[in-house]
């Protein structure tokens, strides 16, 4: 509904016409519980096509009326909600339109990933730089949990065009054969035909034979960041990437025997849980010793250590130890942990009279190190560490010692 107003002078008479105005609808995806956000000024050029005018946004009728109690110009709404467009021209004279906020409900919830986020991958297995891909199969990774499916479609397209009005649809999403490019998802509730367009989808069709280092990883699962260039990933520091360095967290233990290779593409392994795959993980077992200070026996390799003899070696075996190690420890103190400013370093009662003492991240890059501490009591300044993990290795009378310890403020 329109509202027009007149202003008239009398005297000599004059009449000024009211602006010409049109009412609007904004539609914008919105979830359960999150409403939807309009930016109000999407519907100016919905409203009129004049120049010169004053266009303003208010809750109600009598606001807009008199011009009072503006609305910001992002506005959030749980539901489908009616606001009032004021548009006034330079003689005073307005009209009024009515903008129809339409909250089109999504089956889900959730943000959408942004674009070209989480692709999917397929190895070409001929060199012609096509592969098969299963579309449906990646709903969940693409798409918001849904409340209830069978109320919605969703359809995949190659253009956006094709998405937005519904036609040339994929035919066989279970089964694609593409190169590498975007996939436009359409998300349809069936009982209204309101729509939301995902364009995120893509397929990435990989040369599977390239592994540089021969790690039996292939070069593009070297990608660390997920940028799609494995040139800049360097877990261990070292100054070699991963994808030219066979053994990409400096433990000592080859990549090619911190992955399962039964399968046609690499499983990572995660001997201890934590959010790094052992190829990638100094501390393999997660127990406090770095994997390459568990060569006991001293000879270069980790993987034939087994000091309790149960058959698992103990860079994978978090419950095995070695005397030596724990005569060392014995009396030793670190302390505050998790630590903010200064890390003290106590040697008690203990035989020992100097040690050498290294830092090292969880990624094992060495940040600090002092030789020849003489010290009872030691101190290290954390202040200009990043919150994190870190270990703490300590070497005396031919014995090494490793604490881990969290920086945390």
């Amino acid at each position: 509904m329109k509202y027009f107003y007149f202003i008239f002078f009398l005297g000599s008479l004059t009449i000024f016409g009211q602006p010409v105005v049109n009412d609007a609808i904004l539609e914008e995806l919105g979830g359960p519980g999150d409403g939807g956000c309009f930016d109000l000024r999407e519907a100016d050029t919905l409203i009129t096509s004049e120049e010169n005018v004053v266009i303003t946004y208010h809750a109600n009728l009598q606001d807009a009326e008199s011009s009072s109690n503006v609305l910001d110009r992002y506005l959030r709404v749980e539901a489908d909600t009616l606001v009032f467009a004021r548009v006034e021209d330079s003689s005073g004279a307005y009209a009024i339109a009515e903008v129809t906020l339409d909250v089109i409900t999504r089956c889900c919830g959730g943000v959408p990933p942004p674009p070209g986020a989480n692709p999917v991958y397929q190895c070409d297995g001929d060199g012609d730089g096509f592969a098969t891909f299963d579309l449906v199969a990646n709903i969940s990774v693409w798409v918001p949990p849904c409340e209830d499916n069978s109320d919605h479609i969703i359809t995949f397209y190659t253009s956006s065009m094709d998405a937005e009005n519904g036609v040339n649809a994929i035919n066989n999403p279970s089964s694609y054969h593409t190169d590498t490019q975007f996939v436009f998802i359409r998300v349809e509730e069936l009982a209204t035909g309101d729509f939301y367009l995902i364009e995120i989808s893509r397929t990435v069709v990989l040369d599977c034979s390239d592994d540089d280092d021969n790690d039996d990883i292939v070069d593009i699962e070297e990608d660390v960041n997920g940028n799609n260039d494995p040139t800049d990933d360097d877990t261990d520091d070292d100054g070699r990437a991963d994808y030219l360095d066979d053994d990409d967290d400096d433990d000592l233990v080859p990549s090619a025997l911190e992955i399962d290779t039964s399968s046609t593409r690499a499983t990572f392994l995660n001997t201890d849980g934590d959010l790094l795959p052992d190829h990638r993980d100094p501390d393999d077992d997660g127990d406090g010793v770095l994997t390459r200070d568990e060569d006991y026996n001293g000879n270069g390799d980790p993987t034939d250590d087994d000091v309790n003899m149960n058959g698992i070696p103990d860079y994978l075996d978090p419950g095995a130890t070695l005397t030596s190690l724990d005569f060392f420890a014995e009396g030793l103190s670190i302390y505050p942990n998790p630590v903010s400013n200064e890390l003290h370093i106590s040697i008690g009662q203990t035989e020992i009279t100097q040690f050498d003492l290294e830092v090292y991240t969880i990624l094992g890059k060495k940040v600090f190190e002092q030789k020849g501490i003489a010290e009872e009591v030691f101190t290290v300044q954390t202040t200009s560490l990043p919150e994190g993990t870190y270990f703490l290795k300590m070497t005396a009378n031919a014995a090494s010692w490793v604490h881990k310890f969290v920086v945390k403020r």
